[in-house]
């Protein structure tokens, strides 16, 4: 069909917990084949594999980086110097692995949720950040983690009480402590998915009674909803302040009047809920095609791929 085999080449890159991905990656396994490429998975960390072999590896379900950052930091390091393309670039995944990216937004113009950066091995008085900015409730989290790892809560009346888990957190690397938004729980947390940074959907996710986590792990829920042009218009800013390629990105933030307030800028791994948009898998192929440079191959192939692709998947 093409050519050079190693051109059509390509690997989904996940993690030993998931060695076939998760079921949106599997979408995505069905899309980027309908475009002819050979895909296969791959997790990161396994030696064994011939990543020469590879035209391009997409990060997707690489779900412990985060505890193996090192590691995976020299995995980035040999892939890149084997020419391999990585999607996101590599360049990207670093800047994104650590969540004071978000004071470099902030810096250009984006309205993140208020945030005290505590630095590791230093001194911090929990009771004293609370009381200070004003906030009944916090949420505590490391600077590095995914999913969230090792997030939780506090209040007036226990943040004396958890002064001691805080000063182990930050013996560990540096914390963001951040106010408890209410908006979570009473309209959930937005998250907007974009392809070449252009919007293609976006879902809602609430956590269950009694938690503050969304993640569907820790019992959340996740539905497609629509948002306003002037959600995704405000959007759009913080992806262009990344001045490097982005092939996906998902926006995760709150809404307080009308305001869209920037929680993550999700660039490694998100779970982009492909699985809640029909067509979402084809457009995200489409977009991983357009980063490669496959397209003049693919339309000599099968010129009415895209409108193909972009039919729900079965």
């Amino acid at each position: 069909m093409f050519e050079n085999k190693i051109y059509q080449q390509i690997a989904l890159i996940t993690c030993s917990a998931y060695p076939d991905g998760t079921a949106d990656d599997q979408l995505m396994f069905h899309a980027l084949e309908r475009l002819g490429f050979v895909v296969t998975f791959e997790v990161w960390s396994d030696e064994a594999v011939d990543w020469s072999t590879y035209r391009a590896l997409v990060i997707r379900s690489t779900w412990d980086y985060h505890v193996k950052l090192a590691e995976f930091g020299a995995w980035l390091a040999t892939v890149a110097s084997l020419n391999i393309q990585v999607i996101n670039s590599p360049e990207v995944l670093r800047w994104n692995a650590n969540k004071r990216y978000l004071r470099d937004l902030e810096q250009q113009g984006a309205k993140i949720v208020p945030t005290v950066w505590a630095t590791r091995g230093r001194a911090v008085d929990l009771q004293h950040v609370l009381q200070s900015n004003g906030w009944p409730k916090a949420v505590i989290k490391p600077a590095i983690g995914a999913s969230a790892y090792q997030t939780w809560i506090t209040d007036a009346s226990s943040g004396k009480r958890d002064q001691a888990l805080l000063r182990d957190m930050m013996q560990e690397g540096d914390v963001l402590i951040q106010p408890f938004l209410r908006e979570i729980i009473r309209e959930g947390e937005y998250s907007l998915v974009f392809f070449d940074r252009i919007f293609s959907h976006a879902v809602v996710k609430k956590p269950r009674t009694g938690d503050f986590r969304v993640q569907e792990a820790h019992g959340g829920s996740t539905r497609r909803v629509e948002v306003s042009k002037a959600i995704i218009d405000q959007c759009i800013p913080i992806l262009n302040y990344v001045k490097h390629r982005l092939t996906y990105a998902r926006v995760d933030g709150v809404v307080q009047n009308d305001v869209f307030i920037l929680m993550e800028l999700e660039l490694i791994e998100p779970d982009l809920c492909l699985s809640n948009a029909p067509g979402a898998a084809g457009r995200f192929a489409l977009a991983i095609d357009a980063a490669i440079g496959h397209r003049g191959l693919l339309q000599t192939v099968a010129p009415n791929t895209e409108q193909l692709l972009l039919k729900p998947l079965s």
